[in-house]
């Protein structure tokens, strides 16, 4: 599974990372071309921290990818192809803290690769349908893919106002290892215009940075998201075929180095806050649901467009 996972990244990818738009006139008189291509990669270290009301702590080094395409068919569809996928690795120091009589973390390294088609369908001008299955596969880089797999899918609605944006709203489902059904919301946002010259957005379903230009070089970001894992651990694990579920939302801010117009590297640090960690066996009963403190982490970033 990590040979098949690492190979698909490194296929897709160029090591870049998103490059804002250089500080220009606030108002754009003519919507702007969005990327037909993105491509990215990040590292990102998680210091070492506690679980709330124990000894043991957990600490992660991660390195991810993110690539998506935009292509025009012919009429009124178009399709949109997104992907993402990490390595991370788990350290979890006093384990038995947590699952009494099990002295071995069962996570050490856990893979995800996430892909998202989108078709989307002009029913009128300005007006566009979209809707695409999706495909998640996570879990510990020696678990079954069979095992690891979950699927779902986004339905929305995305409407074009005239020198104001792109606004998306809709729905992202996907099924969850010997759990209910996720439901959450799909937002994104794509302006056409600057509320102040040196500053910029941008939004993802999951996610939003702002950016704040200093030159046309160098600019200033916050950004925040919302992140959402579940590993399936491998057969043999000190808790065979587990699921390693996680949650969080990092808060960041960093300085944004752009060589060219689309272009950028991009260095990080903040804290992920309501972090949880939740331990099921094979078939879902619960060993452990514990709260993580606020997580320090700092990262690194370059990313594509064109």
């Amino acid at each position: 599974m990590r040979r098949s996972l690492l190979s698909a990244g490194a296929v897709l990818l160029a090591p870049f990372l998103f490059a804002g738009e250089p500080a220009v006139a606030p108002v754009a008189t003519q919507p702007p071309e969005p990327p037909r291509a993105v491509l990215g990669v990040t590292g990102t270290y998680l210091f070492d921290t506690d679980f709330d009301r124990s000894i043991a702590s957990v600490r992660v080094a991660r390195v991810g990818f993110d690539a998506g395409f935009r292509f025009d068919l012919s009429g009124p569809w178009k399709l949109q192809l997104d992907f993402y996928g990490d390595y991370s690795s788990y350290r979890v120091s006093n384990f038995q803290a947590l699952v009494p009589g099990v002295t071995r973390s069962p996570i050490s390294d856990g893979i995800l690769l996430h892909i998202q088609p989108l078709l989307g369908y002009e029913i009128r001008p300005g007006w566009r349908l979209l809707a695409g299955p999706t495909v998640e596969i996570a879990g510990d880089e020696r678990a079954s893919v069979g095992d690891a797999i979950r699927y779902g899918g986004v339905f929305a609605v995305e409407h074009a106002f005239a020198k104001f944006g792109e606004l998306t709203l809709g729905i992202s489902i996907l099924t969850r290892q010997e759990r209910s059904t996720q439901i959450l919301p799909y937002f994104r946002f794509r302006p056409y215009f600057r509320l102040f010259p040196n500053v910029e957005f941008e939004s993802r379903p999951r996610g939003l940075t702002i950016y704040y230009h200093l030159t046309p070089q160098f600019a200033v970001f916050a950004q925040g998201e919302y992140d959402s894992r579940e590993y399936r651990l491998k057969r043999g694990a000190s808790i065979s075929s587990g699921i390693w579920r996680e949650s969080a939302i990092p808060l960041s801010a960093g300085v944004s180095f752009r060589p060219s117009r689309n272009v950028s590297i991009n260095a990080y640090a903040g804290i992920s806050v309501f972090r949880t960690v939740r331990l099921d066996d094979r078939v879902g009963h619960t060993l452990f649901d514990r709260d993580v403190a606020p997580t320090p982490f700092i990262g690194i970033s370059t990313q594509l467009k064109f």
